[in-house]
Parts: structure tokens; sequence; C-alpha cells
């Protein structure tokens, strides 16, 4: 994992950051873990047989939103989560207006 974590930040831009969402394994929280500056860590929630909202939506956004693409600065990560955010918001709020007209509940 620490070679992994090596070669990530290696491979940054200089003055990119990378964040890397994982899961709670213990290798991806071990005391002897290196991580670079350029490298952060976001690690999940605990394993639930259900996903929550949050998870769903979390999925969602970094699926469509932010998946798979290099930002200049945080700031743009920030404002990439955002939009996502308020277009899921407008999103769910259209289709909670139409199933209310419908009477589904």
């Amino acid at each position: 994992m620490n070679l992994h974590l090596q070669q990530i930040s290696y491979g940054l831009p200089k003055g990119q950051h990378a964040m890397i969402v994982l899961d709670n394994a213990s290798w991806h929280k071990s005391k002897t873990l290196q991580v670079p500056d350029s490298v952060w860590l976001l690690h999940l929630l605990p394993y639930s047989s259900q996903p929550n909202r949050a998870e769903n939506l979390f999925r969602y956004l970094k699926t469509t939103f932010i998946a798979n693409r290099v930002f200049e600065t945080t700031e743009i990560l920030k404002q990439a989560v955002l939009n996502g955010l308020i277009k899921s918001a407008k999103t769910l709020t259209a289709s909670n207006r139409l199933e209310n007209a419908h009477g589904h509940h």
C-alpha cells in the first residue's frame, strides 16, 4: 500500500493533490502506512448491509462528477462536489413533486 501511495504521489503534477476513497480494510488503516502530503485518504463509514442515503448520494457524486478527473485545486474539487449536490437536490425536488402530484409516497 505504501508503494502504491508513493506512486500516486509521484505521478501528480507539482502542487496537486489526490483524494483516495478507501474502505475500512485493515491495511488501509495500518499504523505503518506512510501517506505522502500530496495524498489525502477518505475512509468510508463502517460496512452496513443496507446502504444509507448518504452513501447512495456519495456514490452518485463520485461516479458522475469527480471520478477519473484531475482537479487543479481543492477549490475546483469542492465546486464540482457542490455543483453535483445542487443538481442532485433539483432532481430530487422535481421527482418528489411528480410523486406527490400522482399520489405516490
